[in-house]
């Protein structure tokens, strides 16, 4: 049964049917606690209900059953990017960086770890990190994540 609620809430979360996709994966997390995905995207509907703090607990219980999930571990470091937690955020994407994550995940840690030394003003360390990240991105060919990188040097004033 939670793999029908989960692709309930695949279904519902993909015609941004918020409140529904949160229930569906709600009901799939009460049949299978331990399963991270169930967790991982019930906190990605919570991140866009505005409800921060229910998704951080998500994604750090998602953590517990994966451990070097790198999209989890990345969600939660945007997260707390987004709600002014630097040093949890710098540490999640540090981690990844230390981690054998593939190009991707690898260059999106760098960008999200640049992101928070240009506001802390350690503007030399946000050029290595961007720098890491595009070296990545240019790698792998990945056109959006290199759209990505300008975009934020380009917000950054660099």
């Amino acid at each position: 049964m939670s793999k029908e609620m989960f692709a309930a809430g695949l279904s519902a979360l993909q015609h941004r049917n918020l409140t529904e996709a949160e229930l569906c994966f709600s009901k799939a997390i009460q049949e299978n606690p331990e399963n991270p995905n169930y967790r991982y995207y019930r906190a990605s509907v919570l991140r866009e209900l505005g409800k921060s703090d229910e998704a951080e607990s998500d994604l750090t219980s998602a953590l517990e059953s994966a451990p070097e999930s790198y999209p989890i571990r990345y969600a939660r470091g945007e997260l707390y990017l987004e709600i002014g937690e630097m040093e949890k955020a710098e540490a999640d994407f540090s981690r990844i960086i230390e981690c054998e994550a593939d190009g991707y995940w690898k260059a999106l840690a760098f960008l999200g770890r640049g992101v928070i030394f240009i506001e802390s003003g350690d503007v030399e360390s946000a050029i290595i990190d961007l720098s890491d990240a595009e070296d990545l991105a240019v790698k792998d060919g990945d056109k959006g994540l290199l759209a990505r990188i300008s975009s934020e040097l380009e917000r950054s004033g660099f």
